[in-house]
């Protein structure tokens, strides 16, 4: 009895967002909605995917985004107009290619800011090291060198 209320239940959810998506794509089917859209999203792939600002990266580095637009793609594409869900496929798929690949770059240039640091940090400390050698020998005989060195070389 259970199993009989769930799939009635499901049977129910599935039917309202059924009717939901019909109502939201049949602006779609008009050829005036439909090809200064298509338009629009040509002209999108074209010039602005390739370079997506930041909050669009963002947006689309959350897992759940990129599951909803494939959805609404595939929707688009069995229920709507297939040229504007191609157009729309493609310049979806350009937009995130291209923000992996910014945040690719973002990665790399952050590791190597850090490299940098880390190498600094290295010198400025053989630096200190070198200073207080030279502080210890000034005026010193070779074997007060030797011992200056060893104390700072083991400190």
């Amino acid at each position: 009895m259970k199993k009989l209320s769930f799939l009635i239940i499901t049977m129910s959810i599935l039917n309202k967002v059924n009717t939901l998506l019909n109502k939201a794509l049949s602006p779609l089917a008009d050829k005036r909605i439909a090809t200064p859209l298509t338009i629009l999203l040509i002209l999108y792939s074209g010039l602005l995917a390739g370079s997506p600002s930041p909050a669009v990266r963002a947006l689309l580095s959350r897992p759940i985004v990129r599951v909803a637009a494939v959805f609404v793609l595939s929707v688009l594409m069995a229920r709507g107009d297939r040229t504007l869900a191609l157009i729309s496929t493609v310049a979806v798929v350009i937009t995130m290619v291209a923000a992996t690949n910014m945040d690719l770059v973002n990665d790399v240039l952050l590791a190597v800011d850090q490299s940098v640091d880390i190498a600094g940090d290295a010198l400025e400390y053989a630096e200190d090291r070198v200073e207080d050698v030279v502080d210890m020998v000034r005026g010193s005989s070779v074997e007060e060198v030797k011992e200056a060195v060893q104390e700072v070389v083991g400190a």
